[in-house]
C-alpha cells in the first residue's frame, strides 16, 4: 500500500481543523462551568468523540486514497442498500425515520457520495472523447438516487446538504456556463413544483423563519408549524447575542 508523504501535507487546513476544534471544545467546556457535576460529561462525551475522531483523521491521513477506488461502485451500492433499508425498517427519531443499527446512515453516506463523485468525474475525464452532458447528468442522477431515499425519510436537511455537494464538485469538474444555464432553467421550475407539493408546511417555515419578525411567528396557527418556526426563530436570535455579547 502506498503511504502519503508528509511533504505533499496541506499543513494549513490541519491547523484550521485544529483551530476550529479547539474552539468548539472550548465552547463545550464553557456551559459546563456552575452547573452541575453530571453536565461535565457532556464535555467529556464531546472529548471522548474527538479524540476518536482525531485518531481516524491521523490513520486516514497515512492511508492512499486511490485505494477506494476500485471499491467506490460497491461502496455505492452499499449506501443504497442501508438507505432503502433504512426506509423500510428504520427508527424514527427527531420526525425522521433515518435511524437503523444505531446510527444513521445518510451521515456516512454523505462522504461515501464524494469518493464515489470523484470516482465518476476522474474515470470520465480520462476518457478524450466523453460526452460532458452524460459525465455531469450521470453525477446527478448518482446523488440523485441516495437524496430522494434521504428525502423519503424526510430528512430535507441532509438532502439539501447532498445537492450542495453534488454543485461543489460539478463547479471543481469545471462545468460549463451554458451548461449551469441549462440547469438553472430546469432547476427553477423543479424548485417552485417542490416547494408547492413536496414540501410541508413545517420545513417551508424552517426555511423562511429567519425573515420573519417577533409578531409574524406568534400569528401562525397551525401548531407544528409554528413549534419549527420557533426553533429556527429561537436560533436565529441566540447567534445574533452570542455574536453581540
Amino acid at each position: 500500500m502506498y503511504m502519503r508523504r508528509w511533504r505533499d501535507f496541506n499543513w494549513y487546513l490541519l491547523v484550521g481543523v485544529i483551530v476550529l476544534l479547539g474552539f468548539g471544545l472550548l465552547l463545550v467546556w464553557s456551559t459546563t462551568v456552575g452547573k452541575k457535576a453530571e453536565d461535565f460529561d457532556l464535555f467529556i462525551n464531546h472529548l471522548r468523540f474527538l479524540v476518536l475522531g482525531f485518531s481516524g483523521f491521523v490513520a486516514l491521513t497515512w492511508f492512499d486514497y486511490h485505494n477506494f477506488r476500485p471499491l467506490a461502485w460497491l461502496m455505492y451500492a452499499g449506501t443504497l442498500g442501508l438507505l432503502a433499508l433504512v426506509v423500510v425498517l428504520g427508527r424514527v427519531s427527531g420526525g425522521a425515520q433515518s435511524w437503523i443499527f444505531g446510527f444513521q446512515p445518510s451521515e456516512p453516506a454523505k462522504l461515501l457520495l464524494i469518493i464515489v463523485l470523484a470516482v465518476w468525474w476522474s474515470k470520465r475525464e480520462e476518457r478524450p472523447h466523453a460526452n460532458p452532458w452524460v459525465t455531469h447528468v450521470g453525477a446527478l442522477v448518482l446523488v440523485g438516487v441516495p437524496a430522494v431515499l434521504v428525502l423519503i425519510q424526510p430528512d430535507f436537511g441532509t438532502a439539501m446538504v447532498l445537492g450542495c455537494m453534488w454543485l461543489a464538485m460539478a463547479w471543481g469538474a469545471r462545468m460549463r456556463w451554458f451548461q449551469w444555464l441549462v440547469l438553472l432553467l430546469i432547476a427553477v421550475p423543479v424548485a417552485v413544483v417542490g416547494w408547492q407539493a413536496v414540501l410541508q408546511d413545517y420545513q417551508k417555515g424552517r426555511l423562511v423563519a429567519f425573515t420573519l419578525s417577533e409578531d409574524q411567528v406568534e400569528g401562525i396557527t397551525d401548531p407544528q408549524v409554528k413549534e419549527s418556526v420557533e426553533a429556527v426563530f429561537y436560533q436565529t436570535e441566540q447567534s445574533l447575542v452570542a455574536i453581540g455579547n
